[in-house]
């Protein structure tokens, strides 16, 4: 086979011929049943050799291109097919130049054909569409196969750019809507030392509803944060009774909380713990406001931390009320609620914040004698590492 080299910043200068790529290509008969299956598929797919060269395209593919045949693509490389605004910052072509150096798309490939192995990720392309810089996002899949005692890479990719815009806007929104929730709560701060005493009740009601404004917004945040695997672990040292008073404090001039009692368990412990406060705080917050909620006028929600089995602490918060069977069975389900459509994310979180990032236990017991208590257990310090 004809090999031609170049200089290189980032991934090898070699590259096929074209008549050795045409060679290659012979072993991708479109008549195989697993090419005519690959080919009706809306995911693009594409097979390179190992110099990261096209031999073989399916039908997606060519459509994103707007190309009609392979053989319009035929031996080129993935951002030279794409139109990549780094691909030909380099004579030597995609891979080459020094941005390259930071190229998902390029790394994932060369990690691939480096290592043999099955790899994947989210890549970023800009590509140049006529006088525009257009962003592509994509999940990238690279598989080794051997056809005919030859090692190809099968790259299959998922449009995502819908959904990293859609991640990023959901960004933006939710700092510029805590910002001025924040900035209300701060005026309103301001100007009770101003107003007359007879006010004072309507005044802590309104600076109650801006926390619970900017504490529903951070809620909502946090769990989008978790489920698109975007929550950061800030681990601190906090004292485990201490957390239950503060959120007392917190709730107690929440809307759910007018005429209902919270208390803390005077057997509570005071013990040392280490782990995300702020995650915690999120979990008993959510089991405290759907307690609050299921709570009649004047009744009591009570909330406690006792020592469980091994090295691990037990948070719970209690209510009088039963949840019926039926209920229980689908508690924890995401969007299931009895309050109503476009509800149904409190107890899915605790699941999801309690066990995926505190390494502990959801968990709740509900019988028509005792009520109904949520619980999450963690271990008193957990390993950094472990997250």
């Amino acid at each position: 086979m004809g090999i031609k080299s170049f200089k290189t910043y980032r991934a090898t200068e070699q590259k096929l011929d074209m008549d050795s790529i045409k060679e290659q290509a012979l072993n991708f008969n479109t008549t195989e049943p697993y090419l005519k299956a690959i080919d009706s598929l809306n995911i693009s797919i594409i097979i390179l050799n190992s110099y990261r060269q096209i031999v073989y395209s399916n039908k997606a593919y060519l459509k994103l291109l707007n190309v009609e045949n392979i053989s319009d693509i035929l031996g080129q490389k993935l951002g030279e097919t794409l139109n990549c605004i780094n691909a030909f910052k380099s004579k030597e072509g995609c891979g080459t130049s020094i941005p390259c150096r930071n190229c998902g798309a390029c790394n994932i490939i060369l990690k691939s054909i480096n290592v043999n192995e099955e790899t994947e990720d989210e890549i970023s392309i800009t590509r140049k569409i006529g006088s525009f810089d257009m962003p592509l996002n994509l999940f990238e899949k690279v598989i080794p196969i051997e056809i005919n005692y030859q090692v190809f890479y099968m790259v299959s990719f998922i449009d995502a750019t819908d959904s990293v815009m859609r991640r990023t806007m959901e960004k933006i929104f939710f700092h510029d809507l805590i910002n001025t929730a924040g900035a209300l709560k701060g005026i309103i701060n301001l100007l009770k030392t101003d107003v007359p005493s007879i006010y004072e009740n309507e005044v802590a009601q309104v600076e109650g509803l801006f926390e619970e404004l900017i504490d529903e917004i951070q809620s909502q945040r946090q769990i989008l944060a978790a489920q698109n695997n975007e929550l950061c672990i800030d681990m601190q040292k906090f004292n485990s009774k201490e957390i239950l008073i503060k959120l007392k404090k917190l709730y107690q001039g929440y809307s759910n909380s007018i005429n209902k009692s919270i208390k803390v368990d005077e057997g509570s412990i005071n013990v040392d713990l280490k782990n995300d406060i702020s995650i915690l705080k999120r979990v008993i917050g959510n089991m405290l406001r759907n307690a609050l909620e299921a709570t009649e006028e004047d009744g009591t929600v009570i909330m406690g931390c006792d020592k469980g089995k091994n090295d691990y602490v037990k948070y719970w918060v209690k209510n009088s009320n039963f949840i019926s069977e039926e209920v229980q069975n689908n508690i924890f389900k995401r969007g299931f609620s009895t309050k109503g459509k476009n509800r149904g994310l409190g107890t899915y979180s605790m699941k999801l914040l309690g066990e995926k990032y505190l390494k502990g236990l959801v968990g709740f017991t509900s019988s028509k004698y005792d009520g109904t208590c949520f619980y999450i257990e963690i271990q008193l310090e957990i390993n950094e590492g472990v997250m």
